[in-house]
């Protein structure tokens, strides 16, 4: 005969009613609504805050640079004190450019003294890596042309854009980055050809941008391009994962001494005085005549 085993008290089948939701599991489902909109505005708020810190700060170097304009170059002054029947002008004295100079020079060199300072602080606190003496070289560079330009932008109160996009369509990324650089060169030859005769200077333009470019490299590399020397710049830019720290522990200063550099040597092409923008240095920072003319 078969023995039934016997079904021990513990392994009885039961079917439960449902349980019911107690109140904070009652409540998850308006928790799990609050964190999303949350999340929401996190994304809203910190888009709004980075495109106005964007703003404020391309502003601030327009804003600047306009104040290094030439000194027979006159700034209109607001008439509201003397007169609204008469018009003045400002001729800006050279302890006032001498001060904006030195700010532009802060501007550009407070981030790159960040960046050092944190690429120090992980190459001695943590793992780092040696790069390839030639990927060194090209790193520097392509940051030291991008300097180069930026210096040369800001000394002729210029400017001008880069872009840079990844694809994966290798042949629409070309025919869109080739449309998209024959757009921008358009516009960069275009102020040179209409007004290069009366300002033989414009025709800096065109290799300040390409130089400004060079500094946004890493967005034209793909290892699927089709170009040999993008996919070779591509395999500089895997390996610059490892050792980025370390090559721009040392790039920073070198593109604070560059555009330090470059920046007067520009200003001594417009016939100003190099020694001044030094001797004059505290005077400029101090209080200072501006004198109005009708």
């Amino acid at each position: 005969t078969r023995t039934v085993p016997e079904t021990k008290a513990w392994d009885v089948f039961r079917d439960l009613p449902p349980r019911q939701d107690s109140g904070s599991m009652a409540s998850k489902a308006c928790l799990e609504f609050f964190i999303k909109a949350l999340k929401v505005f996190v994304y809203l708020f910190t888009f709004i805050v980075v495109l106005l810190s964007g703003v404020v700060s391309k502003t601030a170097v327009f804003f600047m640079t306009s104040q290094l304009r030439a000194p027979d170059k006159h700034i209109p002054y607001c008439n509201k004190e003397f007169g609204r029947d008469k018009q003045f002008a400002v001729y800006l004295p050279i302890e006032e450019r001498i001060a904006w100079f030195w700010c532009l020079i802060a501007a550009f060199i407070v981030p790159e003294l960040g960046t050092a300072i944190r690429s120090i602080r992980i190459c001695y606190f943590k793992s780092w890596k040696k790069p390839p003496l030639h990927d060194f070289i090209f790193v520097t560079s392509m940051e030291l042309l991008h300097t180069l330009g930026l210096a040369s932008l800001i000394s002729r109160n210029t400017r001008g854009c880069t872009k840079g996009s990844e694809r994966s369509e290798v042949y629409l990324k070309a025919m869109m980055d080739m449309i998209a650089v024959s757009a921008q060169a358009t516009g960069a030859l275009l102020w040179p050809l209409l007004e290069g005769h009366n300002d033989p200077w414009l025709w800096l333009i065109p290799p300040a941008l390409f130089c400004v470019s060079c500094g946004y490299w890493e967005n034209y590399t793909s290892k699927h391009s089709i170009f040999g020397f993008m996919k070779s710049a591509w395999r500089v830019k895997e390996r610059l994962k490892r050792t980025r720290y370390f090559t721009y522990a040392f790039v920073s200063f070198l593109k604070i001494l560059v555009f330090l550099c470059s920046a007067l040597v520009f200003m001594s092409f417009r016939g100003e005085s190099v020694t001044e923008y030094f001797s004059k240095f505290h005077d400029s920072f101090s209080q200072h005549k501006i004198r109005i003319y009708e």
